[in-house]
């Protein structure tokens, strides 16, 4: 008798397929379009019940709003063949600040520059009592940054004369990942009040041998504390 075997050995070397691995993105760093994990299957040749995990990492970019989310999926079958897909999402922060409130130009007289908020009061530019507006607290919101940092500067351009001068005031709000907006209020310091004689002589008739001496006579004003009398 004759016994002839056949050996028969059967393996399985084919990865599964994963299904519904979504696209790279960009989004932005608010969250307002960032995606929840899809939900990915797979398929294999030999294993009905392929098991699918997940795991999200997550890379710091150049500012604390920009960073990149990595999603992989790997599907793993039941004699250990793998297979992976991933799923880039790039978030960035590209829009500027937007300001609360800013204040409106404003036209004033020249008496009355006021004194900064916590600079002490080294100069005579305040005349007599002022109109000019003290320096407001300015802030910013950002869709991304809760605390936006607010930088203030204070320039004076001379005008005509002395007590004529424009202020500008510039605030500049910026984020953390560097957009900035700015916002201006300009302030026409002008010196329209004439000055008024401090005495006023009276008319007079005299005789031609009694014409009195010329009476010296004082002026003041708002703004220049000295004032030339001309005769």
């Amino acid at each position: 008798m004759q016994v002839h075997v056949q050996k028969i050995t059967v393996s399985d070397k084919t990865p599964p397929v994963l299904v519904g691995i979504p696209s790279d993105i960009t989004a932005n760093c608010d969250g307002g379009n960032i995606p929840q994990p899809a939900v990915v299957t797979a398929t294999d040749n030999c294993d009905n019940s392929v098991q699918v995990t997940f795991v999200e990492t997550k890379v710091d970019g150049t500012c604390p709003d920009s960073y990149t989310l990595n999603r992989v999926w790997t599907a793993t079958d039941n004699c250990g063949n793998t297979v992976s897909g991933k799923q880039t999402i790039s978030v960035g922060d590209v829009t500027p600040p937007e300001f609360v409130s800013t204040p409106v130009d404003l036209t004033v007289e020249c008496d009355g520059v006021p004194v900064l908020v916590g600079v002490p009061t080294d100069i005579t530019a305040n005349c007599d009592g002022g109109n000019i507006p003290p320096v407001p607290t300015i802030t910013a919101t950002d869709n991304c940054d809760n605390s936006v940092t607010v930088t203030f500067v204070e320039t004076q351009i001379d005008g005509t004369c002395p007590n004529s001068f424009t202020l500008i005031r510039t605030w500049t709000a910026t984020d953390n990942c560097g957009n900035s907006t700015s916002g201006k209020q300009e302030i026409s310091v002008g010196d329209t009040t004439p000055p008024e004689f401090d005495t006023d002589p009276v008319d007079l008739t005299v005789e031609c041998d009694a014409v009195p001496g010329v009476d010296a006579v004082t002026a003041t004003d708002n703004c220049d504390p000295n004032v030339t009398c001309d005769l």
